[in-house]
C-alpha cells in the first residue's frame, strides 16, 4: 500500500514539474545537455508532435547558446537559469543569464543586410516558436512561447 501512495505522489509531483519549474545550470556541456533533455521531456509530456518539439528545441538551443556565448563570460562563476511554465494554452521557456544585453532591432537588421551571424539566431528563434521576447533589466532574459494545440492542452 505504501508503494502505491508513493506512486500517486510521484504522479502529482510529475504534473507539478510539467506545469512549471526551473533549473540553474553551469555553462558547460553537462548543464546544457541536461537543460535540453528537460525541455524535450516536457514537450513529450505535453504531447507536442515531432515538428513542434524540434522547433521548440531549436529556439531553446539558440537561446541557450547565446546565454553560453554572450551571457557567461566567466564559465567558472556565471550561471544560466532555465525556467518554464504552462498556462493559457501555451508553454513558455525562459533563459536568463548575467549578460549585458544588446539592441535586438540592430542585430536583426544587421543580420539581414550582411548575413552576419549576430542576429541569425534571433531570426531562427522567431521562425521556430510563436513568440520571442527579450528583457534586459536584470541581465539577459529571453522568453520563448509556443502555443499548444487545443486538443492537447494539459488538464
Amino acid at each position: 500500500m505504501h508503494t502505491r501512495t508513493a506512486f500517486v505522489d510521484d504522479i502529482e509531483l510529475a504534473d507539478e514539474w510539467l506545469m512549471s519549474g526551473q533549473m540553474i545550470i553551469r555553462p558547460e556541456q553537462t548543464g546544457l545537455s541536461t537543460a535540453r533533455r528537460r525541455i524535450r521531456d516536457i514537450a513529450k509530456r505535453l504531447d507536442l508532435n515531432q515538428d513542434e518539439t524540434e522547433n521548440l528545441l531549436l529556439a531553446f538551443g539558440e537561446a541557450l547558446s547565446n546565454a553560453y556565448r554572450y551571457g557567461c563570460p566567466d564559465h567558472e562563476s556565471n550561471l544560466i537559469q532555465v525556467s518554464w511554465y504552462v498556462e493559457d494554452g501555451s508553454i513558455a521557456v525562459i533563459v536568463r543569464d548575467d549578460g549585458a544585453g544588446f539592441d535586438v532591432s540592430h542585430s536583426e537588421s544587421s543580420s539581414r543586410r550582411t548575413n552576419n551571424s549576430l542576429g541569425c539566431g534571433i531570426c531562427l528563434m522567431r521562425a521556430s516558436v510563436d513568440e520571442v521576447n527579450f528583457d534586459f533589466e536584470e541581465g539577459e532574459k529571453v522568453t520563448l512561447k509556443k502555443y499548444l494545440p487545443v486538443n492537447r492542452l494539459p488538464i
